[in-house]
């Protein structure tokens, strides 16, 4: 079986601490978002939410480097989950 080579660095602490800088900075807005009552904010935290998806699934998990089949599989997942956050807004009345 041939060994897949990744073009990642041998440190990558700066690499993932930048990530994280950059997660929670994400959240840092999805929480101010969450508490401005606007009538759009479902949709933008929504958005937000698959960027930050996005991001773990791509660098934490490694998933950059898998094939298209699998990174399919995570965006089906997180397409479901759409409908049950879109239920918890109604729930709370954001929506």
């Amino acid at each position: 079986m041939k060994e897949i080579i990744h073009p990642i660095p041998k440190d990558q602490t700066k690499y993932y601490v930048n990530i994280a800088i950059l997660l929670a900075g994400i959240t840092f807005f999805e929480v101010y978002l969450y508490y401005t009552p606007k009538w759009n904010i479902p949709i933008l935290l929504i958005f937000l939410s698959l960027i930050k998806f996005s991001i773990v699934v791509g660098y934490f998990m490694h998933l950059k480097y898998e094939n298209k089949l699998i990174k399919l599989f995570y965006f089906i997942g997180f397409l479901l989950s759409i409908p049950w956050l879109i239920i918890l807004f109604f729930e709370r009345g954001l929506l």
